[in-house]
């Protein structure tokens, strides 16, 4: 193991385990469940949290994409913290469960916008999302 994989390894989390987790807003209440990531294949970065606020794991619920920046560490208690209040998340950008959000760059940019967050080089630009094989 490199010393720079070393040093960041308490930086790291697997999938499924933050798969399910709770979601709270700023008042402490349970916003949603965290359905999964939207990762950048290239750039190899998680971008996206795909929440959902019903249903068991959020099953055959609409999903609502939040850019990842925008969820924090519960601290000590279970799941992620949100400043979004629940009537912003529900008025939100969303996709089907079943239908999936396409890969449109103009779909992800929307979200960044909605949620008022800046993209810079550093970060995530939806430039850089893989085609759909046809």
């Amino acid at each position: 193991m490199s010393a720079a994989v070393r040093e960041r390894a308490d930086h790291f989390i697997l999938t499924h385990h933050i798969y399910g987790a709770p979601v709270f807003d700023p008042h402490g209440h349970k916003l949603a469940t965290l359905k999964g990531l939207v990762i950048d294949w290239p750039t190899k970065t998680a971008c996206f949290a795909v929440l959902s606020t019903d249903g068991f794991l959020g099953a055959g619920k609409d999903c609502r994409p939040v850019p990842l920046d925008l969820l924090k560490p519960n601290g000590p208690g279970p799941g992620y913290v949100t400043d979004i209040e629940a009537a912003r998340l529900a008025e939100g950008p969303c996709f089907g469960d079943s239908e999936g959000p396409g890969r449109e760059a103009q779909f992800w940019a929307a979200v960044r916008d909605y949620y008022s967050v800046s993209e810079s080089p550093e970060e995530y630009s939806v430039r850089h999302l893989p085609e759909i094989p046809a």
